[in-house]
């Protein structure tokens, strides 16, 4: 699977070419297939940026588990319950949103480029899979204040793998490991103040 550019299309040209259709709705199903591998990056991007929000961020990592589990498997397409790929969307207003989206994104593409591929690698994919996966569950997890740094690195991988920019791949992996190590302090900030206060109340 390759998240990477199709036909030296960028993730924003494609986002562009999708917000200048002209229909009244359309099924998530039919979505997903316009977008065809993009889709991953697409759908990383478009959940994690509001997990960025505090409080929102137990909210989208439900949809995001569903994405990076494939992609830590490695599916060449993304899957959805029937349930949820038959819903239709009013094109106006997933227009508005594709509009925004291809802004932010056309952004961030003016800093990178194709470089340090060994990150983007298939394999290389699936390892990154795995990280995203295990960043969405510490989003899901009720952490105080600890929702910024894994949103953060799952927006990097997202966009990393869609630009094979090594170097932003890279750099999700250091917020990676930094989301670890903070979600590692507050379990042991927790337990700890948990064991400390059953010896305060009930003296053992």
């Amino acid at each position: 699977m390759n998240l990477g550019p199709s036909q030296n299309q960028r993730l924003s040209e494609v986002l562009r070419q999708l917000a200048a259709e002209d229909r009244a709705e359309i099924r998530i199903s039919e979505l997903l297939d316009l977008l065809g591998e993009r889709a991953f990056g697409a759908g990383i991007l478009a959940f994690a940026v509001p997990s960025i929000i505090p409080g929102a961020s137990a909210i989208f990592a439900i949809p995001l588990f569903f994405i990076t589990a494939q992609l830590m498997i490695g599916r060449p397409t993304m899957w959805l319950p029937a349930s949820l790929a038959q819903r239709s969307i009013a094109w106006n207003a997933l227009r508005k949103g594709l509009g925004r989206a291809t802004e932010l994104v056309s952004r961030a593409e003016r800093l990178m480029k194709p470089r340090l591929d060994i990150l983007c690698t298939p394999f290389a994919e699936r390892l990154t899979g795995i990280a995203c996966f295990a960043l969405t569950l510490i989003l899901f997890l009720p952490i105080p204040f600890a929702n910024f740094p894994p949103a953060l690195a799952l927006v990097l991988f997202a966009l990393g793998l869609a630009e094979q920019d090594g170097v932003a791949v890279a750099i999700g992996w250091f917020l990676s490991l930094v989301t670890l190590f903070i979600a590692l302090g507050v379990g042991y900030g927790i337990i700890a103040g948990g064991f400390y206060l059953g010896r305060w109340l009930f003296g053992f």
